[in-house]
């Protein structure tokens, strides 16, 4: 299994009205619509996602793989997806409540 997020920009952004890629979208209790309806896309974040895969029942470890390792071997990604030697080290720290902490990107801190 895979774990993704289409999150578009509005992603973490309260309620309200954007135009994004030409179109208006209307956020509204994190469901982001186009002007007749239409469900424009996600605003969740892979955090986000994270946190609602593990309190499914999937354990973290596997969450995790979902998020990383899979996507990583899909899209052919050598050395990345995992925490082994020779990978590139593109690490995100999560706290107990799946918040981000920090991000590492090829093995430099992020801002």
């Amino acid at each position: 299994m895979v774990l993704i997020t289409d999150a578009l920009q509005a992603m973490g952004m309260g309620d309200g009205v954007y135009t994004f890629g030409g179109h208006q979208v209307t956020v509204h209790e994190g469901t982001a619509r186009l002007s007749d309806g239409t469900l424009a896309s996600s605003t969740v974040t892979m955090n986000e996602a994270l946190r609602h895969t593990v309190e499914t029942g999937i354990p973290l470890t596997d969450a995790v793989h979902m998020a990383s390792g899979t996507p990583a071997r899909i899209l052919g990604l050598d050395r990345k997806g995992d925490l082994a030697e020779g990978y590139e080290a593109d690490l995100v720290l999560l706290d107990l409540d799946y918040n981000v902490v920090w991000i590492m990107i090829g093995g430099e801190m992020s801002e």
